[in-house]
């Protein structure tokens, strides 16, 4: 994921999310990008709903994976 327009306060959620999801997965990133790449969804929201029924993945873990997979349109920043 890129991090150019992260704060530090988002890099650091981010990477809780992906040791936590290589921890309770036993998956790494690598491997859970493939599985994404075998997705038959083409839309976001789509492709989160096939990684909860399909992968068991919820939301948060889920969107990461599709990011890190597919690239991110939306831009990450902070709340005003």
């Amino acid at each position: 994921m890129p991090d150019a327009n992260l704060t530090e306060r988002q890099r650091k959620w981010f990477a809780t999310v992906r040791e936590g999801l290589e921890r309770d997965t036993g998956k790494t990133m690598a491997e859970w990008v493939a599985i994404a790449h075998t997705c038959p969804e083409t839309g976001h929201r789509a492709r989160l709903e096939w990684f909860k029924d399909i992968r068991g993945l919820l939301q948060n873990r889920a969107s990461q994976v599709i990011s890190e997979a597919f690239g991110s349109k939306m831009a990450w920043s902070p709340k005003p």
